[in-house]
């Protein structure tokens, strides 16, 4: 068993299978319903039914009717006595030794049969519906299909969720507390399969409401679209045979107290026969309401539909559907933060880029008045992507400078400007005996100067040229 490769001991097991138990009351009664109908048609010969399963024995066969007509066959059933003391139903038939061998079984299992049955049969309607596809392998109730890219997914997943002939009289329900597990579709259909992708798991959880208590034949369509499960107000009226007109018997009803906003909301539809004029007006009751008005008919019909709402409320406030309620709205909380983070991140970016645009482009003007010191031919050189070498060159070719032993002076024409500063540093030789050199640097006044003469001449600094 994986709960004991996980780690759990044998004590453990049992009350996470009653909890589970106690948390799926509508599964569990389903369980015991269809093993007390096999027990009846084994003992007693007698067929029986069960949430559309049909029973039978015939000449030593134990036979299951599916709702799709096809029958599952147990060889040789009796009565026996299983390991606990209790009494099961045995049969003949392929066990873990790969040999013919008597085996047990019971309601649990057998619901488990029918479920993977029903799965089949739906797989298979979808494929003999898909039957122009080239369908290459099906993995339980998967298919794999070679198409054209050009095919939609969508027309696929159309056809092979429509609903099998042998269900159309049957309503079929996909709650939230459901919808957490299902990948591929997004629907919420009260007619209509749609088994595309599902994994078992997913098969059990939907079957179960086909088989169980909310796929009768007398259950009304519940809806789950909003905060809390609600039923429509004219099917209620219909479904308990009131001969009151409706718009005399609903405002009746509400003067037991209801109130609207809280116990219902109203709703106007068009009229059902397509022709102009006011549409009727209908109601969403709350199931505790619709619970309430059964009781007030006091009709046998009114007690059958009352006990059924209270097995909503009960399937509706389980664990297992508040948490599957809680996870679906934080998954939503989740992405829609999601796309505001998004969206945030988009208008960041868009105003970073609009702030880059308004920012008016620092000018090389601004660069020099910043900056109060003296500085070297190279530095200035730099600003244009430019060697101090071709720097010397370009402004002795202009006749600002000449080279008198190994230091630029400029001509006497330039020398009264301001433009340069000349600095003597001292460095010890060779010998032992310390020299001096003096160096030419460039006031910021010169620096604007060569800034205006290379720009007449087409040169522009690096920091004013277009990325």
């Amino acid at each position: 068993m994986g709960a004991l490769e996980m780690g759990l001991t044998e004590e453990e097991l049992q009350p996470l299978v009653n909890a589970w138990r106690n948390a799926n009351p509508m599964i569990t009664a389903l369980w015991w319903d269809i093993d007390r109908a096999v027990k009846t048609t084994v003992r007693e010969h007698i067929p029986t039914e069960v949430a559309g399963l049909k029973f039978t024995y015939e000449s030593g066969f134990l036979f299951m009717r599916l709702p799709s007509g096809r029958r599952l066959a147990y060889v040789k059933p009796r009565m026996g006595i299983n390991q606990f003391g209790s009494e099961s139903v045995t049969y003949e038939g392929v066990g873990a030794t790969k040999k013919w061998e008597r085996l047990e079984s019971y309601g649990p299992k057998f619901c488990e049969n029918a479920i993977q049955a029903i799965a089949r049969d739906i797989l298979m309607y979808a494929m003999q519906t898909l039957r122009n596809c080239s369908i290459v392998a099906h993995i339980h109730d998967e298919l794999i299909i070679e198409a054209d890219r050009r095919m939609s997914l969508s027309a696929v997943c159309e056809q092979m969720g429509r609903t099998p002939p042998w269900a159309k009289a049957c309503f079929f329900v996909l709650t939230d507390t459901n919808m957490i597990f299902i990948k591929k579709t997004d629907f919420r259909g009260f007619d209509s399969f749609g088994f595309f992708a599902y994994r078992q798991k997913e098969l059990f959880f939907c079957l179960f409401h086909f088989l169980g208590g909310f796929a009768m034949d007398e259950l009304i369509r519940i809806n789950y679209d909003s905060e809390r499960p609600t039923v429509n107000g004219r099917d209620l009226h219909d479904a308990l045979g009131i001969n009151t007109k409706y718009a005399d018997w609903f405002p009746r009803m509400c003067e037991y107290g209801f109130s609207e906003g809280q116990d219902y909301c109203s709703i106007l539809r068009n009229r059902s026969d397509g022709l102009p004029g006011k549409g009727l007006t209908d109601h969403l009751l709350t199931i505790d309401m619709a619970k309430q008005l059964c009781m007030i008919q006091r009709t046998d019909i009114g007690r059958k539909f009352r006990q059924y709402f209270i097995q909503v409320e009960e399937a509706w406030n389980s664990p297992e559907a508040i948490m599957a309620r809680a996870l679906q709205f934080a998954n939503q909380q989740l992405a829609l933060l999601s796309q505001q983070n998004l969206a945030l991140t988009e208008t960041v970016a868009i105003q970073n880029q609009q702030i880059t645009e308004m920012k008016p482009k620092a000018s090389y003007y601004d660069v020099v008045l910043n900056c109060k010191d003296l500085i070297s031919t190279s530095a200035i050189a730099k600003d244009y992507g430019k060697s101090a070498i071709w720097m010397n060159r370009y402004l002795h070719e202009k006749g600002v400078q000449f080279k008198q032993g190994d230091i630029w002076l400029l001509y006497q024409r330039y020398a009264q400007e301001g433009y340069t500063s000349t600095k003597t540093h001292t460095y010890p030789g060779t010998n032992g005996e310390t020299h001096t050199k003096v160096h030419t640097y460039w006031t910021q006044k010169g620096r604007l100067f060569i800034y205006e003469l290379m720009k007449s001449d087409g040169y522009m600094p690096l920091i004013e040229m277009e990325v």
